[in-house]
């Protein structure tokens, strides 16, 4: 793509977001949420099979256009499930699909589904799908895009905090309620230097891993009078969210979470004995998703 396509795909961006977005700001998270447990990240989306189970995460981009990975909407061939097969969900505080407690949900059927034409299911290369809803979502304090880091110049250093949306299926009180996890930001070569036979294999190109933030470490287990060590906790997320960087107090997406690793290899390589994988969109953004943008603009 030219230098000048892009700038003007940039630019149309932009106009397509602020007409929908309006004075909603984009990756801005409720100022009570840690007290209420309410709408953690009012961008995410829950996305829901026919059998109005939980299928994936995504996250809202305007108030129609979602991001999610292309393995929730593909079958193991790579051919696209039909539209029909999915239901989303935004402003949603709990997992399950008709929670009684969840008064403000908005849910749509799937107008489109777009996935990037050098999507391989089978290598793992360019995990990442948009969905359209077929209805607007109604922009509020608790339903709100996501922003994307269009100039790429919030791209995380080393270290640096980075945020996943979840469920809190371990916590009673909450019953499945909405979850921050913190994790922090690995580079490729950080990425590599965990190196064990299962990353080697699942870590693909176009990825990068983070820790995971439910990981602690090995532990001695017992087993039928038979100890072992193993990974002592499981990596609680939901694919398909997005990975975040924060700067200035807003959101910016720069991943979806596609896969997991684990293993003690890991452990002693890295820390961690569980990696989340995600798919870099840095890679996407002008070639995959602006042009979705632009597409949805014009019709």
């Amino acid at each position: 793509m030219l230098l000048v396509d892009a700038i003007n795909l940039v630019k149309e961006f932009k106009q397509q977001a602020n007409a929908v977005r309006g004075d909603i700001a984009c990756g801005r998270k409720p100022t009570n949420f840690s007290s209420t447990k309410r709408n953690v990240y009012p961008w995410h989306v829950s996305i829901y099979n026919v059998q109005k189970e939980p299928a994936c995460s995504g996250s809202l981009l305007s108030q129609k256009l979602i991001l999610t990975i292309g393995d929730c909407v593909t079958y193991l061939t790579g051919n696209l499930i039909p539209k029909e097969f999915y239901t989303v969900a935004v402003g949603k505080n709990y997992k399950e699909f008709d929670d009684f407690r969840d008064t403000e949900a908005q849910l749509s059927q799937v107008d489109e589904i777009f996935i990037p034409t050098v999507y391989d299911r089978d290598g793992g290369f360019a995990n990442i799908a948009l969905l359209v809803a077929k209805k607007a979502f109604v922009l509020s304090l608790i339903v709100q895009p996501v922003c994307l880091d269009l100039s790429q110049s919030y791209k995380p250093s080393e270290n640096q905090s980075l945020y996943i949306s979840s469920w809190d299926v371990q916590d009673h009180n909450s019953t499945n309620g909405s979850k921050e996890l913190v994790t922090r930001f690995f580079s490729r070569s950080k990425c590599r230097s965990c190196d064990s036979t299962y990353l080697r294999y699942f870590l693909k190109s176009d990825q990068l891993c983070v820790p995971c933030p439910n990981d602690v470490n090995l532990r001695e287990h017992e087993i039928d009078n038979k100890k072992y060590f193993g990974v002592s906790t499981k990596c609680i997320y939901e694919k398909g969210s997005g990975v975040l960087v924060e700067h200035d107090d807003k959101y910016y997406v720069t991943g979806v979470a596609t896969s997991d690793v684990a293993s003690p290899d890991l452990l002693a390589r890295c820390g961690n004995a569980d990696l989340i994988l995600y798919t870099d969109i840095s890679n996407y953004i002008t070639t995959f998703i602006l042009t979705k943008f632009r597409k949805l603009a014009i019709d």
